[in-house]
């Protein structure tokens, strides 16, 4: 029998587990562990795909309770904090486990979904550029995932803080766009009652994702050019240079050498944000990633009873908004099967 528990569950749990000889497994001793000499196991991983693909792995036939902490360090059990994530019979466990055997992009630190060739390339493509401090620019329709995307290449790079995500499109002058990236000191402009820091200089050590850059006036394209050269800039109504060390990642929704060639991106702004590229590909060009999509859109989302098994209805069909649709035209597919058993 598998447990899922929380704190107040772990003193009910711990009469029946822990007076036995019980085990605990966690990443240090995974590799170690006398599985055999037990008659009761815990399981202490990081997160809970670690444990289903431990508990697969090694397949216990003695009683296992599966626990997950905040911070793995703590050393006294009494001052852990638990987290119950799913409460799964052991029939639920056996079928989870089966499920996630077909999701590698569970285990892995880029959760984008599908096997296909050009999700391969994207994938070798994110882990390699990951490790440098050039910019990088996505090029993809809506929905394809760019954003999922600029928070893997972030996440690998090892940068503790938390990326900076800007939509172009949500201002709707230049000023207070300038104002934002920018920052400003009190009384730079009318109204600047505070000084206030801008979005370059919260990015530092961090990285800074401009999403539809497409939609960044040229003057401001114009003002970013030396800032992502040298990582230096002013704020607004300061003469004093300050300095921002960010790693930058630009998206668009359309090709950017269209937008060149219609004047939308400054040819020299182009050179400066395409040192490294990935083009993310339509959802109706990868139809054969659908199914694993959908299981993993499933399983992050706890959904086990209503799970679809018929993916054809899916596959046969045209994405306009790519992912982003799918994920929307599967829970209407789920919808209607549910319909259809009552």
């Amino acid at each position: 029998m598998y447990y899922f528990i929380n704190e107040k569950e772990t003193i009910l749990m711990g009469r029946e587990f822990f007076g036995k000889n019980v085990g605990v497994v966690s990443p240090r001793s995974v590799e170690t562990f006398p599985f055999t000499s037990s008659d009761s196991l815990i399981v202490s991983m990081p997160t809970l795909e670690q444990s289903l693909f431990l508990l697969d792995r090694i397949k216990p036939t003695i009683p296992t309770v599966v626990f997950h902490v905040e911070d793995m360090k703590v050393k006294d059990m009494g001052t852990v904090s638990f987290h119950l994530l799913w409460s799964l019979n052991p029939e639920e466990l056996g079928l989870e486990i089966e499920r996630l055997k077909d999701l590698s992009v569970v285990f892995s630190s880029i959760p984008l979904a599908g096997s296909s060739s050009e999700m391969a390339d994207i994938k070798q493509r994110i882990e390699k550029y990951a490790k440098g401090d050039r910019p990088i620019h996505l090029s993809g329709n809506t929905g394809t995932g760019k954003t999922v995307i600029a928070e893997s290449i972030h996440r690998l790079s090892g940068r503790k803080k938390s990326l900076v995500r800007v939509n172009c499109g949500a201002y709707v002058n230049s000023n207070i766009m300038e104002s934002d990236f920018f920052g400003h000191l009190k009384g730079a402009y009318t109204g600047s009652i505070k000084s206030r820091t801008g979005l370059i200089k919260k990015a530092d050590n961090s990285t800074l994702f401009l999403d539809e850059i497409e939609l960044m006036p040229t003057s401001l394209q114009g003002m970013l050019l030396d800032v992502i050269e040298n990582k230096r800039f002013r704020q607004m109504g300061s003469d004093t240079e300050i300095s921002s060390s960010f790693r930058l990642i630009t998206a668009s929704n359309n090709n950017i050498e269209e937008l060149v060639k219609e004047g939308r991106i400054r040819k020299d702004f182009y050179h400066r944000i395409c040192q490294r590229r990935i083009d993310i590909p339509d959802l109706d060009k990868r139809k054969d990633d659908i199914p694993e999509i959908i299981r993993f859109y499933e399983w992050k989302n706890g959904i086990y009873s209503s799970r679809i098994r018929d993916y054809s209805p899916l596959i046969e069909r045209d994405y306009d908004g790519n992912i982003r649709e799918l994920f929307y035209r599967a829970d209407e597919l789920r919808d209607e099967n549910s319909t259809a058993i009552q």
